[in-house]
């Protein structure tokens, strides 16, 4: 039993993928600059794409501020945020969240207009080197349909489709289209 109206929300199906951290040595050539974001400059520049890519609120920058304090460089270095430049403009974006024996991928995003560059590519290189450098040999992730090949050339299998309910404040009908996957049914009427 879910929550009341949730089957009438639309479903866009995840795909939940693990991979091993250990892999190619060398990072993927790129003409890019792959850097972890340490200061409140190049959070609101990860912050920035993230917000394009997944039509996030910039509003919410503060509370990305406020767990990049708790988790990140500053805090317990549980997060780790990852921030690709292209000729010095922030391209694209991956996130880390380390236990001790997996490592989860989040909030990986390319700029449209900076896609096939192999941007993600390295960031996925760059978060299992990372982990691999704590001792973590196992990565997880959920992947959208578009955004699964990148992942399956990286080492990822999928373990699991999950099919996520996709609310009304975040527009169905453009979380589908951004995502790459149909809903798995009607979106609702407009209240």
């Amino acid at each position: 039993m879910g929550a009341p109206g949730a089957e009438k929300l639309p479903l866009v199906v995840m795909h939940g993928m693990t991979a091993p951290t250990a892999g190619p040595a060398a990072a993927p050539s790129i003409d890019a600059e792959i850097v972890e974001v340490r200061s409140r400059s190049e959070l609101r520049a990860w912050h920035e794409v993230y917000c394009e890519v997944f039509r996030g609120d910039e509003r919410g920058c503060q509370d990305w501020q406020r767990i990049h304090d708790a988790l990140g460089p500053s805090g317990d270095r549980s997060l780790l945020l990852l921030l690709a430049r292209v000729d010095g403009s922030p391209a694209a974006t991956g996130g880390v969240y380390f236990e001790p024996d997996v490592a989860g991928l989040y909030c990986f995003t390319t700029r449209e207009r900076m896609r096939g560059r192999g941007l993600a590519s390295a960031l996925v290189h760059a978060s299992h080197a990372a982990a691999h450098a704590r001792g973590i040999n196992r990565a997880l992730l959920q992947a959208t349909a578009s955004g699964r090949p990148v992942y399956t050339r990286a080492g990822y299998r999928e373990q699991q489709a999950l099919p996520v309910h996709v609310s009304r404040l975040t527009r169905p009908s453009q979380a589908a289209v951004r995502c790459g996957d149909p809903p798995l049914n009607n979106p609702p009427p407009t209240p």
